[in-house]
């Protein structure tokens, strides 16, 4: 938002829609959506900062290294985004003949502010990548910004008639072709998986469920991943957590276990939370075969669990501390 309205700012011909008395009404009526938000996150900071560490932000860490981490991040997020839309752009051209030594019509203003937009956003997300430390920059989270390319290059195409409006066309033809045949796959993939096991959806929770509590009563159930808050499908009362979830040492409740889907042995991301947590095995781990639905070509898929147990060093220091229902989060298994 702040790049497009930079953008729009230094675009004479478009600068009266942001400076028109007008606009003032949207940046009110803007304010007060924002308000409760920011009043909130003003009060509750270590709630705001709980999941920091998805951003790989180490104060330890020197701070020209965390630079050039989170540089050498940032420039292949917007690469693994950008490559495509670039080349197919670069390839359509090819095929219509376009030549680029030959004159071609000044840029208009809405053309101009696109290509601003998108070159202001990524300048302010470097800066902040740099400025905060972040050491850890996903091509997901460019997205808001990246996503003017191909519009931009949609414009520009526009712009080079009558060759740009060929290699245009053909770019939307071959990108409708390619959903349509693309679509039976991604049908199968999602139902079966990409290495012949079911995806999350395909699990039997409440068998699953059921083996977990073969033993006695579960309250908590963790795992490396957010498929375990489908467990909540089965016991609304349940507290499924992650490593992600915020305030997780005071979410737990006993008795919980910590079970996880296809390895030997958990993530070591789970075992250091529940590590700082205060928590560790309460015996050797019991592994199980998770039931599949239908319609798969595998009937289960390997899993195990483990209940758990306050460490003595926990119970000393915090006998009895109040919790409360978690949610869900983080990433599924491979």
């Amino acid at each position: 938002m702040l790049a497009l309205v930079a953008a729009v700012l230094s675009l004479r011909e478009l600068r009266g829609a942001i400076l028109d008395p007008k606009f003032a009404i949207s940046v009110a009526v803007a304010i007060l959506v924002l308000a409760p938000t920011t009043y909130w996150s003003l009060m509750h900071p270590a709630d705001l900062l709980a999941r920091g560490e998805k951003f790989g932000i180490d104060l330890q860490q020197p701070r020209m290294t965390a630079a050039a981490t989170g540089a050498g991040k940032f420039i292949m997020g917007t690469f693994n985004f950008a490559v495509l839309p670039v080349f197919v752009s670069a390839l359509a051209f090819a095929l219509t003949g376009f030549r680029f030594s030959e004159r071609h019509p000044k840029a208009p203003a809405r053309e101009v502010l696109l290509w601003r937009t998108l070159a202001l956003g990524l300048a302010m997300l470097a800066t902040l990548v740099l400025a905060t430390g972040v050491t850890e920059v996903k091509a997901r989270w460019l997205v808001p910004v990246l996503i003017i390319l191909p519009l931009a290059m949609a414009a520009y195409m526009e712009r080079l008639s009558p060759r740009g409006r060929d290699a245009q066309l053909l770019v939307i033809a071959a990108g409708a072709v390619i959903a349509v045949l693309l679509a039976p796959a991604t049908w199968y993939f999602q139902i079966n998986g990409t290495s012949g096991l079911s995806r999350m959806i395909r699990v039997d929770y409440p068998a699953l469920y059921r083996q977990l509590t073969a033993d006695g009563p579960v309250k908590t159930a963790i795992s490396d991943g957010a498929w375990v808050g489908n467990l909540r499908l089965v016991d609304e009362k349940l507290v499924a957590l992650d490593q992600e979830v915020p305030n997780f040492d005071r979410l737990v409740q006993e008795p919980a276990v910590l079970v996880w889907l296809d390895r030997d042995d958990p993530r070591p991301v789970i075992l250091e939370q529940l590590k700082k947590a205060g928590y560790g095995p309460d015996g050797q781990p019991r592994q199980i075969m998770v039931p599949l639905l239908p319609s798969t070509d595998k009937p289960a898929r390997p899993g195990a669990y483990i209940r758990l147990k306050k460490t003595a060093a926990e119970k000393a220091t915090a006998p009895d501390e109040g919790v409360s229902k978690g949610t869900e989060g983080g990433q599924e298994p491979d």
